[in-house]
């Protein structure tokens, strides 16, 4: 009976921690979108932990940093991990 007890609370943990993902991951998704530079807009983001993890590619450092400042004051993210590739874009 305790053990099916604890396996209720951990599928209800992590039901909420899925749900916490999923809001923090919309957000970041929804600020990036409201960039007025196309390359941010087209950044993909996942969360893990506190963790918010960024990828995709751009063409210089500047967007790069702009992305990772977009989405570092959403609440639940502990650090922004930028794994955005500096790579030259064709056109």
């Amino acid at each position: 009976m305790e053990r099916l007890q604890s396996l209720m609370r951990q599928a209800r943990l992590d039901r909420s921690c899925s749900l916490l993902s999923r809001k923090i991951v919309e957000t970041a998704t929804r600020q990036l979108l409201e960039s007025p530079y196309a390359n941010v807009r087209r950044i993909s983001c996942d969360y893990d932990q506190g963790l918010l993890f960024l990828r995709g590619r751009m063409p210089c450092f500047y967007h790069k940093q702009l992305a990772q400042e977009t989405v570092r004051e959403i609440e639940g993210v502990d650090r922004v991990v930028n794994e955005i590739e500096v790579v030259e874009l064709s056109p």
